[in-house]
């Protein structure tokens, strides 16, 4: 009696080409560059200076890793561009708002103290007669 050979996973896949099975485009080559960085410190940098540009942001730097391991290389090239780019917008934008708070909180301040040199204080009043006093009680 002889005994079964040995099970190859390719010996009943030999030859075939198509991909019917759910495993997705293979890379034809290896890539010549390596991996692009994920920009997390753009990404952290949107969260401090204007934190409604972090969801995008950090949506695709988590998204380079799997892109890459892929094989969409140029997709995940694009994706890091794009992290790097939300947070180059968002220390922008943070320090325009931060210079345009300054500004208003200045104003405010001086508008204030205006407002309070101009009340008289209230010694000046005594001088003034009361509707309620009588003339001479």
């Amino acid at each position: 009696m002889t005994q079964p050979s040995a099970y190859r996973p390719d010996q009943y896949n030999a030859g075939r080409t198509d991909n019917r099975y759910g495993a997705g485009p293979q890379p034809t080559s290896t890539p010549t560059t390596s991996a692009p960085s994920t920009n997390g410190g753009w990404a952290a940098a949107t969260v401090i200076f204007f934190w409604p540009l972090a969801f995008a942001a950090f949506s695709r730097a988590l998204s380079i890793p799997m892109l890459w391991s892929q094989g969409r290389h140029a997709e995940a090239h694009e994706a890091s561009a794009t992290v790097a780019r939300l947070g180059k917008i968002a220390v922008i934008v943070g320090i325009v708002l931060m210079i345009l708070v300054g500004v208003l909180y200045a104003v405010a301040l001086s508008s204030i103290d205006d407002a309070a040199n101009s009340v008289r204080p209230f010694s000046d009043y005594s001088s003034l007669s009361s509707p309620y006093s009588s003339g001479g009680n």
